[in-house]
């Protein structure tokens, strides 16, 4: 039963949509007036359009969605304010194939709301208020971010109509991220477009008010925060007194380029539109291309066609741009261009207006608009074969650009959102209208599918290529179906459309064999399909930067890390980025480095791009020969330097450090790097010793290059040192003991003043005169580590004293003090004191004398006595007493 129902699905794909209708225009009647605001693609090949409708000054909006060939699948009706005016500005299909529309509700508020493309229902609406009353208040623009970086949406509005504008960024739930209102430029703004560039960025294009009329104004914003990057502003003109801007915008896939439809409309150039090329990347315009048709001209819409690489523009021309036109520019050489009006019998009838235009999967162009009977008018049409257009006159002009001062910009406030309550309701045209059609009843195949292999290897979230061969003549297009085989199930997976060849991406599939399904349908033509078995192989995903710090002349042993997805048909290309040397084709290699560099792997699994990583090799180059202990060996204590050993220089500056240790105790460190010399180091013993000195070179916590060894020996230091019997002696007895006190000493050498010199340990001398001599020993040991000692002995006469009876201290410098003269003193004492026994003087010491006076003042002429008590160097005590006669 299971293989009956496979069969089944089989047979259902193969011979479904025999008869293909290419090309179509469809008037759609209802009650009230509804005007389109675009027509476009679902992911799931359905048709969505957005209309405001008007019916006795309430607007409401209506959602309907079509079928490829113009079949109404669902159309419902949204009430989003009852009684007021709700109006509908832009909508998008996102990437969960949703339609989310935003624009104005009420007199003081604009709307964001999402609504699930299968069925109509709503999933969120949600309310944000403006700071003005007026009812033109709206959200213009809606994009989603780019896949790469998050699901949100960002919108453009103008607030406070037409002073201010609003930017937003939501979540794929409605609910604001943040949300900012700006002045620029304190005057009138129309930001009505933006697109989303490379990095995320808000790329605005609108208008600017220069006091009078408005100029043609780009902002970028930080997608993150919303912040203001850059702001330009020009004035295009072939003429004067014009008002510009720019109206709409689409991104040129795959380039950091975004086209805008440029506007003209007042003075001499009225009634021109254009396309500004703008790239991103350098923030310029690029190029500027204006177009006129016989009367006035407005671009209002502008999608990019990636398989033709074409713009197509819509528009409308004419007497208050009352007949409609849809153009297609070459995006490389924006002169290439050819205009069209919609090929049908309704023109003679009434006006059609501006007409929206998006591009689609099979080269297809969608299109909506409205008549002036306010009846809806959507097609579908093929850029490379448009049989429902006609072709009609257009020329090209040329254009200057005048720079403007950029303008400033003001914050004015935060914006919120609430919930906003609605209501839909289901609602069918009174009238359905084909009014341009071409369809073929399929008799042949006239084309055929052309696989490589039917089993066949190929990368995860790559393509796998395939391709057409024309049979009967080749067809103006194909479209092909992508379906995944699991069992019984059939899951649709991916669909394009090429003349020549066409490429599918195969994402998430796993590293196995996996079935698949590709069903071509040509116009006018049988289906045509093939099977194909993949074993889809997984990316690799490497992102790989190493870093390796090496000693000189040291063999290296690298290996790339894989950060996952690898483990087949691996190919490797070593290079050394310095010398450009191939260092090997295999995934391990082993490498003498020279010097610092960096060493370059491009690495490819034959699946994925080429990916090119990195490792950083730090070399630590050879050292220069240097000496490393200024002295080795010396008396305590001993000071001497370390020198730090220079390396040879490097092409790469390599850092690393020296550790010093001491007796296994590490002393301190010294960051250096190659090819730099430290100024030494000064190294202090205090003690003797032997001292091993190592110096390690170290380039990681882990990794030490060179070990420097050394010995520093300290010798003892030798103390010289004597004691003499005595330091005071007197002629009669002259002869002195002196003891050698000296240590760690063992050769001696002794100086006595009076020119005798003696080489024992301890001497015995006689001195042969009075006088104080100095007594020198030098002190030396084996290790030639000597010391000096120097003591003075005093040889004294016999002892005498001689005591004056008077002075004058009369300042006529004759004999003004008293003064005892002796010979042999070691020590005396000195009182004198007037007849009343008051004391005067009071003194020890061996200098005796005095000046005459007593508390400052010169004493009167008169006797005065004195006591003397004297100790002479031969230990013998004398005492004197008696009288002094100042005069």
């Amino acid at each position: 039963m299971k293989k009956k129902h496979t069969i089944f699905i089989f047979l259902l794909l193969f011979t479904s949509n025999s008869c293909y209708t290419q090309n179509w225009v469809k008037i759609f009647d209802y009650i009230g007036s509804n005007k389109s605001i675009g027509l476009k693609e679902t992911n799931d090949n359905k048709l969505i359009n957005v209309s405001n409708y008007t019916l006795n000054s309430l607007c409401d909006i209506n959602i309907t969605s079509l079928t490829q060939d113009g079949q109404v699948n669902w159309s419902k009706q949204y009430d989003l304010n009852t009684n007021s005016c709700d109006i509908a500005a832009d909508f998008i299909i996102d990437r969960d194939n949703n339609i989310v529309i935003v624009g104005a509700c009420s007199n003081n508020g604009t709307f964001i709301m999402k609504i699930n493309s299968s069925n109509g229902n709503e999933i969120f609406c949600k309310y944000l208020p403006n700071t003005s009353q007026h009812g033109s208040n709206r959200i213009n623009t809606i994009r989603q971010m780019p896949n790469s970086i998050s699901d949100d949406y960002m919108i453009l509005g103008i607030s406070n109509y037409p002073n201010t504008h609003i930017i937003a960024k939501l979540n794929s739930s409605g609910n604001i991220i943040w949300g900012k209102e700006f002045d620029i430029g304190g005057g009138n703004e129309l930001p009505y477009t933006f697109s989303i560039d490379n990095n995320g960025d808000m790329v605005i294009g609108g208008h600017f008010s220069n006091g009078g009329t408005f100029n043609h104004g780009i902002t970028k914003i930080d997608h993150t925060n919303g912040t203001i990057k850059f702001i330009e502003m020009l004035q295009l003109s072939t003429g004067t007194n014009i008002n510009g801007g720019y109206d709409n915008s689409t991104e040129i896939t795959g380039t950091s380029y975004i086209a805008y439809t440029v506007v003209l409309n007042g003075g001499s150039d009225q009634g021109k539109h254009g396309v500004a090329i703008f790239n991103t990347h350098t923030n310029q315009i690029e190029q500027i291309q204006l177009y006129e048709f016989n009367g006035a001209s407005r671009s209002l819409s502008i999608a990019y066609n990636k398989t033709s690489n074409k713009l197509i523009l819509g528009g409308g021309y004419g007497v208050n741009f009352n007949k409609s036109f849809l153009q297609i520019i070459d995006f490389n050489d924006l002169k290439k261009t050819t205009a069209y009006n919609i090929k049908t019998n309704i023109q003679n009838q009434f006006s059609i207006g501006l007409i929206s235009v998006s591009s689609g999967s099979n080269n297809n162009i969608y299109y909506g608009n409205y008549s002036n009977l306010y009846d809806l008018i959507l097609g579908k049409s093929s850029a490379s074969n448009p049989e429902c257009f006609e072709e009609i006159n257009l020329k090209t002009v040329q254009t200057s650009v005048i720079k403007k001062n950029r303008p400033s910009y003001t914050f004015i406030k935060n914006i919120t959102s609430s919930n906003l309550s609605q209501k839909n309701t289901n609602f069918n045209f009174s009238n359905i209208v084909n009014v341009c059609s071409t369809t073929c009843i399929a008799t042949s195949k006239r084309f055929k599918l052309i696989s490589p292999k039917e089993f066949d290897t190929i990368c995860h979230n790559s393509t796998y290529l395939f391709n057409i061969e024309a049979i009967e003549s080749m067809v103006p297009s194909v479209q092909f179906n992508l379906f995944s085989i699991n069992g019984n199930n059939v899951t649709f997976i991916d669909s394009g459309s090429n003349k020549k060849s066409y490429s599918f991406t195969l994402k998430n599939f796993n590293d196995s064999v996996n079935k698949f399904m590709i069903i071509g349908k040509g116009f006018c033509s049988f289906n045509d399909t093939f099977f194909l078995n993949l074993f889809v192989r997984p990316r690799l995903k490497s992102e790989w930067f190493q870093e390796f710090k090496i000693c000189d002349k040291e063999l290296l042993t690298i290996k790339p890390q894989y950060t996952g997805g690898y483990q087949k048909a691996l190919s490797f290309s070593w290079t050394d980025s310095l010398t450009g040397e191939i260092l090997g084709n295999t995934e391990t290699i082993q490498y003498f480095p020279k010097q610092s560099t960096t060493i370059l792997l491009n690495i490819s699994d034959n699946c994925s791009n080429p990916i090119l990583l990195k490792s950083k090799i730090w070399v630590v180059p050879e050292l220069n020969n240097t000496s490393l202990i200024g002295l080795k060996s010396g008396c305590e204590p001993f000071r001497t330097i370390l020198n730090i050993p220079s390396s040879k220089s490097s092409t790469i500056v390599t850092p690393f450090l020296w550790e010093l240790y001491i007796n296994n105790s590490k002393q301190q460190t010294i960051n250096t790097e190659s090819g730099k010399t430290e100024s030494p180091i000064p190294l202090t013993f205090d003690n003797e010793g032997v001292y091993p000195l190592l110096l390690q070179q170290k380039i990681s916590e882990d990794k030490t290059c060179v070990v420097l060894s050394d010995t520093i020996t300290v010798h003892p230091q030798a103390k010289a040192d004597f004691q003499a019997s005595s330091y005071d002696l007197i002629i009669s007895n002259p002869i002195v003991s002196i003891d050698n006190k000296s240590i760690k000493a063992n050769q001696y050498l002794w100086f006595i003043s009076d020119t005798t010199n003696y080489q024992t340990t301890d001497i015995q001398h006689q001195f042969k005169r009075t006088g104080s001599f100095d007594v020198t020993l030098i002190a030396q040991n084996e290790h030639n580590c000597n010391d000096t000692i120097s003591k003075t002995i005093k040889v004294h006469s016999p002892y005498s004293i001689l005591i004056p009876n008077s002075f004058s201290p009369n300042k006529d410098g004759l004999n003004e003090t008293w003064k005892p003269q002796i010979e042999s003193l070691k020590e005396a004492e000195l009182i004198i004191f007037n007849r009343w026994g008051e004391i005067l003087v009071k003194y020890t010491g061996n200098q005796l004398e005095w000046d005459g006076t007593y508390k400052g003042e010169i004493c009167q002429e008169g006797i005065y006595y004195y006591h003397i008590a004297v100790k002479s160097f031969e230990k013998k005590a004398y005492y004197y007493k008696g009288f002094i006669y100042l005069k």
